[in-house]
């Protein structure tokens, strides 16, 4: 999914030496030899024969009156990798976001083509399209929007920090609490696209409406397996403008004290962040950091001096983090980037680095990329989501395995 090459380099190594790779998909083994340029994993006997596509055809979806919007595309022809000779491996070139969405709905072929060759990269932001694209989206059906879901990450990555496009994040939102998408992955998706809407200044009763219907699915998924997802949501309370002070408390609340009734079950670091959010958002929860045994692992205070490269597009999430490692272990040495693409700077970073901790907000950036190929000596540890509590346990996790290994 972030299309990291040394890390599927890794995957596809321990799957061969494991005898694992005939349950891979072929479609998959494909896309991975084209990623990886290696033409030998695509040897007879390496994967299953293609598995029919689950999925109803474009055809079908005409068939039973899909409503979603009749994808615009260009002239132009893109050859399309997943299809087969039967299909003479033509399709058309889509050319805007709502087109994607749109076929997309329908399950065509070509927006599986603009997936996989992700021309959706050279496209303006989502966000000059927002009107269009909330309209596409309150027309789908369940069945359409099962298919537009997976368009989650490429829309989080596209629409940046510059203009957000709230819009479609609230229908995105919306149909993931309607229809019960609270599994881990789609949590974080959601804190992403909540980020979103609250970057956009919505007005007080447009807050108001997000926070209400964010609370009321706390009670199905907030818990101590969840609760970086719960306490990033927290801290974007705290870093967003706040137009409704109530609906804020009232959110902090269905977060925080879950955790706090289960509070010993929830990591040290995970405690002491989410006694910083009560306090930042006024919530009075008593919180207790219990003490170590002796036996524990090193404090952070004792660990090696190292350098730690941290990379998120949020520069406050950045500073709030740095900050409290650097209380934890004066000794580091830390620098931060948010860099849309790579740069001298953010290659010299990345390799004087101990340690490289990434926020990518569920899909990769060039930056990111372009860190990996560079950090060739350190630990690499992704975040699960983009805020403070997430990112900061990826940093520790980072430090305690760069320690073990020096």
């Amino acid at each position: 999914g972030r299309r990291d090459k040394p890390a599927l380099e890794i995957m596809v190594a321990a799957m061969q030496d494991a005898g694992r790779t005939p349950a891979v998909p072929r479609p998959l083994w494909e896309d991975v030899a084209s990623l990886l340029q290696r033409p030998d994993l695509l040897v007879p006997g390496t994967a299953d024969e293609e598995a029919p596509d689950p999925n109803p055809s474009a055809a079908d979806a005409e068939a039973a009156g899909a409503e979603a919007a009749e994808p615009a595309s260009t002239d132009v022809e893109a050859t399309d990798p997943g299809a087969t000779d039967a299909e003479a491996a033509k399709v058309p070139m889509l050319a805007s976001w709502p087109a994607l969405f749109g076929a997309i709905a329908q399950d065509a072929r070509e927006a599986r083509a603009a997936l996989r060759d992700e021309t959706w990269k050279d496209w303006p932001s989502p966000a000059e399209s927002d009107t269009e694209i909330r309209k596409i989206l309150d027309a789908l059906d369940n069945v359409s929007w099962d298919r537009v879901w997976q368009l989650t990450g490429p829309f989080i990555q596209s629409v940046g920090y510059s203009a957000p496009a709230a819009q479609s994040a609230r229908a995105f939102i919306e149909y993931a609490l309607s229809f019960d998408r609270l599994g881990p992955g789609d949590l974080i998706a959601v804190q992403a696209l909540t980020e979103i809407c609250l970057r956009a200044s919505p007005s007080p009763s447009d807050y108001h409406g997000l926070l209400s219907e964010l609370g009321d699915s706390c009670p199905q998924w907030v818990s101590p397996e969840n609760a970086l997802v719960a306490l990033d949501f927290a801290d974007r309370l705290v870093l967003a403008a706040c137009p409704d002070e109530d609906a804020r408390t009232d959110l902090a609340i269905a977060l925080l004290d879950p955790l706090n009734s289960r509070q010993g079950r929830l990591k040290d670091a995970d405690i002491v962040w989410a006694r910083q959010f009560s306090a930042e958002l006024g919530v009075p929860l008593d919180w207790h950091v219990p003490d170590k045994p002796e036996d524990e692992e090193p404090s952070f205070a004792s660990l090696p001096a190292m350098t730690v490269l941290m990379y998120s597009l949020d520069t406050a999430v950045l500073d709030r983090v740095s900050a409290e490692l650097l209380r934890l272990a004066p000794r580091l040495k830390i620098a931060t980037s948010h860099d849309k693409t790579g740069t001298d700077s953010l290659k010299k970073k990345s390799r004087n680095a101990d340690v490289v901790v990434l926020a990518t907000r569920c899909a990769k950036h060039a930056a990111t990329g372009f860190i990996t190929e560079n950090a060739r000596k350190a630990v690499l540890t992704y975040a699960d989501g983009s805020g403070s509590a997430s990112l900061f346990r990826a940093a520790t996790d980072g430090l305690r395995r760069a320690a073990a290994q020096s």
